[in-house]
């Protein structure tokens, strides 16, 4: 028998991560002997200006690099680039902030030069020499809108040219809670996995009625900022996972030896 099947010993987990990658989470949850309950805590629309928008994607080959902060940067933007660019401008190079963009940008036939193999952040990209000495340098970064400025503001202060080109907008599902909030109260739930600090945020305000047992429940995050964030939420048994990718979240829960409440 494989032991993967089993590893989760039927496990309740509340997946929190938005499409495509949190029906992908799902799947993966449940080939591993879990049982998800998809409640996804963030939604994705277009940009607020349009037209900006594909007036930046034009413009592309006036930078000499391109930044997709997340895969959902590079859903968002694929389809305007190939059709404003069948060839894709070669001087620019592309990067991504971790493998799963650098995957995202792969399947969307973008040629993704450079991106982290280790710390899949920000961070870990500014680490990388290719984004040391960039005095002078054209940058953009492809996300959404009110994202985190930090990395913008670091290659800013490498003396780097940046323009953010908004590519998206979140937004906070419409869900009936009821059912959810039956699952947490009755004690249903046995662990919520989340990826971002405002899918956090998030879930705490869609699931307020039922907060205190909320934060009981053993949540994982994949950040140290978002278990920072969830101490300050109150939540009583945080896991970090090492990455944000699916078998590192399978991995801490596997090895966190949680059983069914």
């Amino acid at each position: 028998m494989n032991s993967n099947i089993t590893a989760l010993n039927g496990l309740r987990i509340l997946v929190t991560r938005p499409l495509p990658a949190g029906k992908e989470l799902c799947f993966a949850l449940d080939s591993a002997g879990g049982k998800s309950i998809y409640f996804p805590t963030i939604e994705f629309a277009p940009s607020e200006n349009v037209e900006l928008f594909q007036q930046q994607i034009s413009q592309l080959d006036c930078y000499d690099s391109l930044v997709f902060i997340s895969p959902q940067s590079v859903y968002a933007s694929s389809q305007s680039i190939h059709k404003q660019w069948p060839v894709f401008p070669s001087r620019v190079k592309i990067a991504a902030v971790g493998p799963g963009t650098a995957k995202a940008l792969q399947e969307a036939k973008l040629p993704v030069q450079i991106y982290p193999q280790h710390e899949w952040s920000s961070q870990g990209l500014l680490d990388m020499p290719a984004f040391k000495m960039i005095s002078e340098a054209k940058i953009a970064i492809m996300s959404g809108a009110d994202g985190r400025e930090f990395l913008a503001e670091e290659l800013s202060a490498r003396k780097a040219t940046v323009t953010n080109i908004i590519a998206y907008q979140r937004c906070v599902p419409r869900h009936n809670v009821g059912l959810y909030l039956e699952l947490i109260e009755s004690k249903n739930i046995d662990a919520i996995v989340c990826t971002s600090g405002e899918g956090l945020r998030n879930l705490k305000h869609l699931l307020h009625a039922a907060a205190q047992h909320l934060q009981e429940i053993v949540l994982v995050v994949i950040s140290e900022r978002m278990l920072v964030l969830a101490q300050e939420f109150g939540w009583k048994t945080i896991l970090l996972a090492k990455n944000p990718s699916h078998s590192a979240i399978i991995e801490i829960l596997k090895n966190s030896n949680l059983k069914k409440r």
